[in-house]
């Protein structure tokens, strides 16, 4: 099994637009390119470079180049056909919320270190990244990218001002804050404790027509990502882009169509995707339930009953027959064999 640094992250289209970005400086990336073992020809071609070789060349470019606010450059320098099929089938759709939806499904093909989740909010859409949680050194560079490609794709295909959208930042303002001006319309806001961008597109926007539609291209677009998908070029990820989705520990836990429209699929077709990678769906929740069962009774002392209601079990022996089948043990065993690190409540209920 490849170790998480080997999970495939970046497509090298997206290197040669870096490599452009640095030749305007007169910096040359074949060095950096060595220096991080990517070999040049593999810019030519469709494999995508792994998560440890990104962390590196971002890692390196950002010292070259002496621009922190690089990744926001290297989002400028796209164009829709940066994108590949995916940008075809972007630009052919016929609303903007449908050339999303295509985004957010067909991703992986392109930059797999990234989820995109369309959340809608009464008349708002919510476009939320997520980043391979792998990243550190190129986290911040990417998203930067990531934010103004969106934003650019949004107003090429839209004609549409980028004044009204809103942008949240998960990290604090830097002392160069002024560049994002230059590079975002939208207005920013600087969230350092969030874990993920969100960029939220004003009432109506979303369903402003796309004024490339085309439906033959489209059809074609849309098949040649679907092809590429089904190959395995990037669905390696669907599993990884699930559990993030199970990860939140806000809320109640989202049902399989939840999961299956904020990562662009049709119920049916995310059955299958799963059936196709051998992921049961019901493996991944339980995995997400007792990840955040074991948490709550090692880390708080919230009642069994409470945290049974939480992980949505309407009885607390519901619950504790379901724990003891994922761990051999009862919640109140597995509680006493640790020690809480917070207090929330006196625990008062039993197994």
């Amino acid at each position: 099994m490849s170790s998480p640094a080997a999970r495939p992250a970046l497509h090298p289209a997206y290197l040669r637009l870096l490599g452009a970005v640095l030749a305007r400086q007169g910096l040359d990336a074949g060095p950096l390119l060595r220096t991080v073992g990517i070999p040049a020809e593999a810019l030519a071609g469709e494999t995508l470079i792994d998560a440890a070789q990104l962390e590196a060349l971002v890692g390196a470019a950002l010292a070259a180049s002496g621009k922190p606010w690089l990744g926001l450059e290297l989002g400028a320098a796209a164009q829709v056909l940066s994108h590949g099929p995916l940008g075809l089938a972007a630009a052919a759709s016929g609303t903007l919320q449908d050339a999303l939806t295509l985004i957010a499904r067909f991703l992986s093909l392109r930059a797999p270190w990234l989820t995109l989740t369309l959340v809608e909010q009464g008349p708002r859409l919510q476009l939320v990244l997520t980043p391979m949680p792998e990243l550190a050194v190129s986290r911040r560079t990417l998203l930067e990218a990531a934010l103004v490609m969106l934003e650019q794709l949004i107003v090429a295909l839209s004609a549409r001002d980028a004044g009204e959208i809103a942008v949240e930042l998960p990290w604090g303002p830097p002392d160069w804050a002024r560049h994002y001006a230059s590079y975002l319309r939208a207005h920013c806001r600087f969230v350092p404790e969030a874990t993920v961008a969100r960029m939220t597109l004003p009432p109506g926007l979303a369903a402003a027509p796309v004024l490339s539609a085309d439906p033959a291209a489209l059809a074609y677009a849309r098949a040649e990502c679907q092809r590429r998908l089904a190959e395995g070029a990037a669905g390696r990820d669907l599993r990884a882009a699930i559990r993030l989705q199970l990860a939140d520990p806000r809320g109640p836990y989202p049902d399989a169509a939840t999961v299956a429209r904020r990562l662009g699929r049709s119920l049916r077709s995310f059955h299958r995707d799963l059936a196709v990678e051998g992921i049961r769906w019901q493996t991944l929740l339980d995995e997400a339930r007792c990840a955040r069962a074991c948490a709550l009774l090692t880390e708080t002392r919230r009642p069994i009953a409470e945290i049974a209601l939480e992980l949505g079990f309407a009885e607390p022996s519901n619950f504790s027959r379901v724990f003891r089948r994922w761990l051999g043990q009862s919640p109140g065993d597995y509680r006493a064999g640790r020690r809480p690190a917070a207090v929330d409540h006196d625990e008062t209920a039993a197994d």
